[in-house]
């Protein structure tokens, strides 16, 4: 299989796993973390649960897709490259189109929490995105 194909794969792998994890997984607890710190948290649902993780999943697999095609033409350790592709990822989600970004304006006492608690998530994300990846491709090389 063509090399550059694999490496894209593995990077798109990685951010799907990273993406489901960070972005859907501890997503959604954050959400509901939000959900009780404005006393709004009536229930629980497992649609919306099952909505925010593949929306993380799609996320994170572009995210991952992109970061496949530029990873080797950043030229800086790899925690700064994930840092970099978490905050890439956090400002694009945030200017294109995506469902539920407006939730936010809901609380108007949490927003700088909300902005700043999602902004660490995408950091994290890229961080996990870039380690997750450079333990793909190290192992494909041996």
């Amino acid at each position: 299989m063509n090399s550059i194909f694999m490496k894209i794969l593995l990077t798109t792998f990685a951010g799907l796993i990273a993406g489901t994890l960070v972005l859907g997984l501890a997503g959604r607890f954050l959400m509901r973390l939000i959900a009780i710190l404005n006393d709004t948290a009536q229930g629980f649902s497992w649609g919306g649960t099952i909505e925010v993780i593949l929306l993380g999943s799609i996320i994170g697999s572009v995210a991952g897709l992109f970061y496949g095609f530029f990873r080797s033409s950043l030229k800086v350790p790899v925690l700064l490259k994930g840092l970099i592709m978490g905050i890439l990822t956090y400002v694009a989600v945030l200017l294109l189109p995506v469902q539920g970004k407006g939730a936010a304006l809901g609380f108007p006492d949490l927003q700088v929490f909300i902005y700043l608690g999602f902004a660490l998530l995408f950091i994290v994300f890229g961080i996990c995105l870039a380690l997750l990846n450079t333990v793909f491709v190290r192992s494909t090389n041996e």
